[in-house]
C-alpha cells in the first residue's frame, strides 16, 4: 500500500492514511483542544431553543392561500422549519455530536426551554447574529488546531488577533462562496424555472448539470477554510490556495474526503446509539470531539504538506 505522494520534483509527502493517524495522533496528544465542541454539546443538550416560527407562519399563510391543497407537502417542510432550532446555526463549522442526533434518542434530564421570538424581523437579525457567532467559533476552534497541527510556534498574546482575523476573513469567505454559487447555478435554476413554466421540462438536463457544477465547486474550494488558518491570509488567496492544492492533488484530495466521510459517517451511527444512556451520551460527546478534532487536523496537515510546494504560495510568503 502506498503511504507516501511523490510529486515530480518535490520531496514526498505523507499520503492519505498516514496524514489521518497522525491527525488522530494529534487530538489525542492535545485533548483540550477538543473542548470547543464538548461545550457546545452541552449547551445543545440543556440549553435554550430559538424558533423561527414568526418569519415561517407568514408564509405558510401566503401559500396555503394561493395554493391551497396541491401545496400540503410544502407547507408540512414548512411547518417543520418552523419548530427547528436555530441555534443549531452556531454548529455548522465545529464538530458538535447533538445538533444532528434525534432528540427524542438522547438521554434528557429535562426538555429544552424554548424562546418564542415576537417579529420576523427579530428573527433575522437573530439569523444574522447566528451566523456571525458561528464564523467566530470556527475561528476560536481551527487557528488553534492549525497551530498545532503545522508545529507552528505562535506566542499566546497573537492568538487572540489571529482568531479575530480568521473571524472576519472567513466571513469574507462564506460571502464570497455563496455569490459564487449564486453567479454559476444562478442563470441555470432560472432557465429551470422559465423551462418549467412553459412546459419545455428542461429539468432532466438542468438539474444534474447543477448538481455537477455545484459538487466540482465544493471540492476545488474544499480547503478554503484551512487555507485561511494555516496561511493566514484573505478568502480570495484561501480559494487560490485550495483551488491549485486540489487540481495537482486531486486523486488524493477525493481519498481523504471519502476516507473522512466514511469514517464520521460510520462513527456517526455508533454514537446515536449510545446517547439514550447517560454513561453512553458521555461517551459519544467526547468520543465524536475527539475523532472529529482529529480528522480535523488530518485534513489541515494534508493541505499544509501539499500548499509548501506550490510555487505560488513560496512566492508569497517569500
Amino acid at each position: 500500500m502506498q503511504t507516501r505522494a511523490v510529486t515530480k520534483g518535490q520531496p514526498a509527502v505523507p499520503g492519505v492514511i498516514d496524514t489521518i493517524a497522525d491527525g488522530l495522533t494529534m487530538a489525542l496528544t492535545y485533548p483540550l483542544l477538543m473542548a470547543l465542541p464538548i461545550l457546545l454539546d452541552a449547551y445543545f443538550w440543556l440549553g435554550w431553543r430559538l424558533t423561527p416560527a414568526p418569519l415561517i407562519a407568514p408564509i405558510r399563510r401566503w401559500i396555503d392561500e394561493n395554493n391551497g391543497r396541491n401545496a400540503d407537502s410544502t407547507i408540512d417542510a414548512l411547518e417543520q422549519v418552523g419548530r427547528s432550532d436555530m441555534t443549531t446555526l452556531t454548529a455548522q463549522f465545529v464538530p458538535a455530536l447533538l445538533p444532528g442526533v434525534d432528540r427524542e434518542q438522547v438521554y434528557q434530564l429535562w426538555s429544552r426551554p424554548v424562546i418564542s421570538l415576537q417579529h420576523w424581523w427579530i428573527v433575522c437579525l437573530v439569523l444574522v447574529t447566528l451566523v456571525v457567532l458561528a464564523a467566530g467559533l470556527f475561528a476560536a476552534y481551527y487557528v488553534p488546531l492549525a497551530d498545532i497541527a503545522i508545529e507552528r510556534k505562535r506566542p499566546m498574546r497573537e492568538v487572540p488577533g489571529a482568531i479575530v482575523r480568521a473571524w472576519v476573513r472567513f466571513l469574507g469567505m462564506i460571502a464570497l462562496v455563496l455569490g459564487l454559487f449564486a453567479l454559476v447555478l444562478g442563470p441555470v435554476g432560472v432557465l429551470w424555472g422559465i423551462s418549467e413554466a412553459f412546459g419545455f421540462g428542461l429539468g432532466v438536463l438542468l438539474v444534474p448539470l447543477m448538481v455537477v457544477a455545484g459538487l466540482t465547486m465544493v471540492v476545488f474550494l474544499i480547503f478554503t477554510p484551512e487555507a485561511i488558518v494555516i496561511a493566514d491570509v484573505g478568502p480570495f488567496r484561501a480559494m487560490y490556495y485550495s483551488v491549485n492544492v486540489v487540481r495537482r492533488n486531486l486523486g488524493q484530495t477525493l481519498g481523504l474526503t471519502a476516507a473522512s466521510l466514511v469514517i464520521g459517517i460510520g462513527l456517526g451511527e455508533i454514537w446515536q446509539r449510545l446517547v439514550g444512556t447517560p454513561p453512553g451520551l458521555l461517551t459519544a460527546v467526547i468520543a465524536n470531539a475527539f475523532f472529529a478534532g482529529g480528522l480535523a487536523m488530518a485534513g489541515m496537515i494534508f493541505f499544509n504538506n501539499r500548499l509548501r510546494q506550490l510555487p505560488q504560495a513560496k512566492a508569497h510568503r517569500a
